[in-house]
């Protein structure tokens, strides 16, 4: 079997200071974040979120990210286990 597997994935982590995290800075910066992904082509976006994080989702939902799933304690801060909430945005047609 001959199998071939493109990677066309990318990295980017914003992380806002806390004075910045209730305006409307944020959003815009992820409306234009989405946009600019997908004019650059790519299918859809994808975002891993500590699951306490309730800001976070929300505007991730507001921009139209939905919740695909929950990564359980993938990791550590201050001796807790954190879980990831996984949650993606299509950006093309299906």
């Amino acid at each position: 079997m001959n199998l071939k597997i493109e990677r066309d994935d990318r990295v980017v982590t914003v992380t806002l200071h806390r004075p910045h995290v209730h305006n409307a800075l944020n959003r815009e910066l992820m409306t234009e974040l989405v946009d600019t992904t997908r004019d650059h082509g790519f299918h859809s976006m994808i975002a891993r979120i500590v699951s306490s994080n309730a800001a976070s989702i929300a505007l991730h939902r507001a921009v139209g990210f939905e919740i695909v799933g929950v990564e359980k304690e993938v990791g550590r801060k201050l001796g807790r286990w954190l879980d990831v909430v996984v949650m993606q945005r299509m950006l093309g047609g299906r």
